[in-house]
């Protein structure tokens, strides 16, 4: 998932388990067992949500089987605002 995502914040603080927080709204937990299962998961349920329009907001990743998904449509979601522009001034200076 390099390069795809950037992690924005790891928590410790919750025994026996990694919540993980992503530059893109997601977040995701880990148990500390069987570590490269557990990203290829994601790496399954990131593509599927890719393919078919999806944002995923919350999954756990520690449940083997049947995962807990919480997930909205990417249309959905708010696009961050644009920058602003500098106003430019209605009267023009006219240089003699």
């Amino acid at each position: 998932m390099a390069g795809v995502v950037d992690l924005k914040q790891i928590d410790v603080a919750t025994p026996g388990a990694l919540v993980v927080t992503t530059g893109q709204g997601n977040e995701l937990t880990f148990g500390l067992s069987d570590f490269g299962a557990q990203l290829r998961r994601w790496w399954l349920v990131h593509d599927y949500s890719q393919r078919f329009g999806k944002h995923i907001n919350a999954l756990d990743l520690m449940v083997a089987n049947n995962a807990p998904l919480l997930w909205t449509d990417a249309s959905g979601i708010i696009p961050p605002p644009a920058p602003k522009r500098p106003k430019i001034s209605p009267y023009k200076k006219k240089h003699v």
